[in-house]
């Protein structure tokens, strides 16, 4: 790429679906990295959109993440199907809960089925606006 071009939309869409999934999937960039055989800073390029991936190692990369090779060729299918406002905050929560312990993650995970069993029992939805007294 040359100094002056800018990357393609499609490969910074990749970049960051494979930030998102990695970081999913609680890998760091040095774990993926060595599994595909390539340098962290390699990988670091690859996320940032700064050099383009091969299929044959966006394969490779989608096999150590464990998810289809389209999930993270999905340049705006995510947008789509969820919605920009939905796909903004899973994508914020994921870079929340990257650093947070397994001991935290594992209370915040039992509150989370409690909040949305009991949505379902009561059919109302929960949310930060909803009373609490419902």
């Amino acid at each position: 790429m040359s100094v002056t071009s800018f990357p393609h939309p499609v490969d910074i869409a990749v970049g960051r679906n494979i930030r998102k999934w990695r970081r999913l999937c609680g890998l760091s960039q040095k774990q993926v990295a060595e599994r595909i055989g390539v340098s962290m800073q390699q990988l670091q390029k690859y996320e940032t959109a700064v050099n383009r991936i091969s299929a044959s190692r966006l394969v490779e990369i989608a096999n150590v993440l464990q998810v289809p090779p389209a999930e993270l060729l999905a340049a705006t299918g995510c947008y789509e199907a969820v919605g920009m406002d939905q796909y903004n905050r899973a994508e914020a929560l994921v870079e929340i809960l990257s650093g947070v312990s397994d001991s935290t993650l594992n209370l915040l995970m039992a509150m989370l089925h409690q909040i949305s069993s009991e949505r379902e029992n009561s059919g109302t939805e929960v949310g930060i606006n909803s009373s609490p007294l419902q």
